[in-house]
C-alpha cells in the first residue's frame, strides 16, 4: 500500500516518525471500518492488532516528496515461520516472542483486505486526488 504525496500535503512535518504517526492516523479508521473492535494500532514502528505484528513499512523521503510503502501480511506460511532466526534488533513490545506468537495475518485475524483496501481509498480520498492502481 504505498502513498507518494508532496510532503507539504502530508500537514505534518517530513521526517520518519511525524510519517508513521500520520500513517497510523489514516490506517486506524480504515481497519475500524474494515473489522470493528480490530485493535489496530501503531507500535513502534510496527502495525499491530491487538499485540501481533501484522506489516512493516519503508519510507523515502526528499526535501518535496514522500513514499510510504506498508506491506501488510494478509497470509503467510507458519511452517516457513519456523525459518526464520529471532532478529538481533527487536521491538520492546516483542518481548522476546518467537515469530509464531509475535506476527499474524489479517486473514488469522479475520479481516478482509479487499475490506481494509475500500476503508483507505475512502480515508485518502477525502483529503487527496487518490489513484488506487491495480488491485495487485
Amino acid at each position: 500500500a504505498p502513498i507518494v504525496a508532496n510532503a507539504a500535503d502530508l500537514g505534518v512535518p517530513a521526517f520518519p516518525r511525524e510519517i508513521m504517526a500520520w500513517t497510523g492516523d489514516v490506517y486506524a479508521p480504515a481497519f475500524e471500518r474494515a473489522a470493528p473492535g480490530c485493535g489496530f494500532a501503531l507500535r513502534e514502528n510496527d502495525y499491530v492488532l491487538g499485540d501481533r505484528k501484522i506489516g512493516g513499512n519503508a519510507q523515502t523521503i526528499t526535501r518535496n516528496r514522500v513514499v510510504h510503502h506498508t506491506s501488510f501480511l494478509e497470509t503467510f506460511s507458519e511452517a516457513r515461520m519456523a525459518y526464520l532466526r529471532m532478529p538481533s534488533k527487536r521491538p520492546a513490545y516483542r518481548n522476546d516472542r518467537p515469530h509464531s506468537s509475535f506476527v499474524t495475518s489479517l486473514a488469522l485475524a479475520g479481516v478482509a483486505w479487499e475490506d481494509v483496501q475500500r476503508g483507505l481509498l475512502a480515508e485518502l480520498a477525502g483529503a487527496f486526488r487518490v489513484d488506487a492502481g491495480d488491485d495487485e
